[in-house]
């Protein structure tokens, strides 16, 4: 009995090691799933490599199909640094431009609240003033510069625009509650609607030529529509915020987009072919501040700059609107001050705005021209001969070619171009 025991527990482990080895089939089927695992990777491989060569020849997938078989036809693979590259050029250039006094400026003194460029004609300027006073100023010919008769105290120009086809017609919102079309040869405007009210009054304005529309939003945010000689396209102005509509803007890519900002914190989008109440909004930017105005971007029209009441910038990328960038920049609100807007280089996405400084936000500040980088909120640099100016830079408007730009600060305005070494060059 004790040797057949002994036997077993012999025989015991030898059974265990037997269950152990894998049998002859199981190792065929392993060795089957290894070569398809072995199969599959090789194939992701192969993906994984033609993806990687592949998107080493694409340009750059973030943005419109011009740029992208621009860039492809150039073989610019590494489109993210030469385009920042080019925006570094640009602001280091900008930052050097010489500072020039306008030769022609307003009858009455008075606080300037608009500026703007006409969008084809890089030599036309025009300037709003808080007395209703426009000043057409011709940089090439100084001398026939046009200034229209002032409306008095209160017709504060809120918005303006020039006509599509004319540059002697103009479009204007004021604070008198009216919308009018300026004849700059001299004749009486023509009024296209007056509130007749001391409570409601018209603060914003832009036109679409493509539409032959004319928007205007007031203080109580609602907003009115006109047809190009002034006929009224709807019977009851839209309700669309609840409270200023501080700015509104088509976009240049698409007609039927237009965009509003308001004191209510919020930015929103809309379609023009539906647009009667609040609830239409196709996307609505919630903000902690009011808003002061909001652009489109002039070069591809895909990013959305945004000004608040205090201290923020936001940058916004299309078509989803979501992804934004931040930009922290002093620029607070003040009762005797223009607000402070951040406007577009036209030719590539930089930012310039004005200064106000703030101890709490950054001791020892200084005031001037603050250029930023459009696709990445980058600080780039101040214009060097704007800190040579007193006052505060409210307004700052770039010409549709990019060689001038135009800064109001208090009563005047000012302009910087490049040094006529850089001209010849």
């Amino acid at each position: 009995m004790g040797r057949r025991s002994s036997v077993k527990e012999k025989s015991e482990p030898r059974k265990r090691r037997d269950k152990s080895k894998p049998s002859s089939d199981n190792c065929a089927v392993d060795e089957k799933e290894k070569k398809k695992a072995k199969t599959k990777q090789s194939k992701k491989t192969k993906k994984q490599e033609t993806a990687e060569h592949i998107s080493s020849y694409v340009p750059f997938q973030d943005s419109n199909l011009l740029h992208y078989l621009d860039s492809f036809s150039r073989g610019a693979w590494r489109v993210g640094k030469l385009r920042q590259t080019c925006v570094d050029v640009l602001g280091e250039e900008i930052c050097s431009w010489d500072l020039l006094p306008l030769q022609k400026g307003l009858v009455q003194n008075a606080r300037i609240t608009y500026l703007g460029w006409h969008p084809q004609k890089p030599h036309l300027l025009a300037v709003g003033s808080k007395t209703g006073e426009i000043l057409l100023y011709n940089t090439t010919s100084p001398n026939s510069s046009i200034n229209t008769t002032p409306l008095g105290p209160g017709a504060s120009i809120a918005a303006m625009k020039f006509h599509w086809d004319r540059p002697d017609l103009m479009y204007s919102a004021n604070l008198l509650g009216t919308v009018m079309l300026h004849h700059l040869d001299g004749h009486d405007p023509d009024v296209y609607w007056n509130t007749n009210s001391v409570e409601v009054w018209f603060t914003a304005l832009d036109i679409c030529p493509r539409r032959t529309m004319v928007l205007a939003g007031d203080n109580v945010g609602k907003v009115y529509a006109f047809s190009a000689d002034g006929q009224r396209l709807w019977s009851i102005p839209r309700r669309l915020h609840k409270g200023k509509v501080k700015h509104l803007e088509f976009s240049l890519r698409d007609p039927n987009l237009l965009v509003t900002a308001s004191v209510d914190h919020t930015v929103k989008f809309w379609d023009v072919r539906n647009l009667s109440s609040p609830a239409d909004a196709l996307y609505t930017l919630k903000h902690y501040k009011g808003i002061n105005s909001a652009y489109f971007s002039p070069s591809d029209g895909r990013s959305l700059l945004v000004t608040d009441q205090h201290s923020e910038l936001h940058i916004y990328k299309g078509p989803e609107w979501s992804k934004k960038i931040v930009i922290r920049h002093p620029h607070r609100q003040f009762q005797h001050l223009t607000a402070l807007q951040a406007s577009w280089y036209p030719l590539e996405d930089i930012v310039v705005i004005g200064r106000y400084p703030e101890e709490k936000f950054l001791k020892n500040d200084v005031r001037g021209i603050d250029l930023y980088c459009g696709h990445t909120g980058k600080a780039l640099h101040k214009v060097k001969s704007s800190l040579s100016v007193k006052g505060i830079f409210s307004l700052n408007s770039f010409n549709c070619t990019g060689d001038k730009l135009a800064s109001c600060t208090g009563h005047t305005v000012v302009m910087f171009q490049p040094t006529e070494e850089e001209e010849r060059v």
